[in-house]
């Protein structure tokens, strides 16, 4: 897949791009905080360089490949003492508090990212339209276990989905034609994923998930089914 590609199909989160989240999936994207993987990819560490110097250019990389993500908060875990950011409480961007943490990060076991992507959805009446899905994945990095982990929670990326809606008995879901939407957020997943791993110069090694059928390592087939 050539580079030009790849920029060509990748659109930024520009604020004035978006739209509201429609009313019809927000009980949908409630069922995130039951933390069901709908989507999570491996990235096997190969680099030798120094941590803290590969760890600020990794994130680099992440963050050139999904320009539709956006890294709202995240952890820094040295030996237990948690070190916090978040774009709602402080008014550092990530980059400079990184770089402020930069002396300290050679002591760190990993980190937590929370993310926000920017995801395609289609209504009732065929109108598409793309919305910021606050908390919709999650990055991780483990030194320990040299993998950097993608979790995505939500499934937007089958051409039927299941649209829930809260009942006082619990969630109801129906099965809802999506292909108009989904076939664009497999497509800027998929372009993703082989870039940042290009990036990265370090393999995607597993992938998985607990709502689709057809995960692959590049995103999910067009076949792709929820189970």
């Amino acid at each position: 897949m050539e580079q030009s590609k790849l920029r060509m199909n990748t659109i930024p989160c520009n604020d004035d791009t978006l739209q509201p989240i429609p009313q019809f999936l927000e009980d949908t994207l409630k069922t995130m905080t039951f933390y069901r993987v709908a989507g999570e990819w491996d990235l096997a560490v190969t680099t030798q360089q120094i941590y803290e110097v590969w760890l600020l250019e990794q994130l680099y990389h992440f963050q050139q490949a999904f320009t539709w993500a956006k890294i709202g908060s995240m952890e820094l875990d040295r030996a237990g003492n948690i070190q916090r950011w978040s774009s709602d409480t402080l008014d550092v961007p990530l980059s400079a508090w990184l770089e402020d943490q930069r002396q300290t990060l050679v002591l760190s076991s990993g980190f937590e990212a929370n993310l926000s992507l920017c995801l395609y959805w289609v209504d009732s009446n065929h109108q598409v339209g793309r919305s910021l899905i606050p908390d919709s994945a999650r990055l991780i990095f483990s030194q320990q276990d040299r993998l950097m982990t993608l979790t995505i929670w939500s499934n937007l990326f089958t051409d039927n989905i299941e649209v829930y809606r809260q009942t006082p008995f619990g969630y109801l879901g129906s099965s809802t034609p999506f292909s108009a939407a989904s076939k664009m957020n497999r497509a800027y997943l998929r372009n993703a994923l082989f870039e940042w791993e290009r990036l990265a110069e370090s393999p995607i090694v597993s992938w998985d998930s607990q709502l689709v059928k057809g995960v692959e390592r590049y995103g999910f087939l067009n076949e792709a089914v929820t189970l």
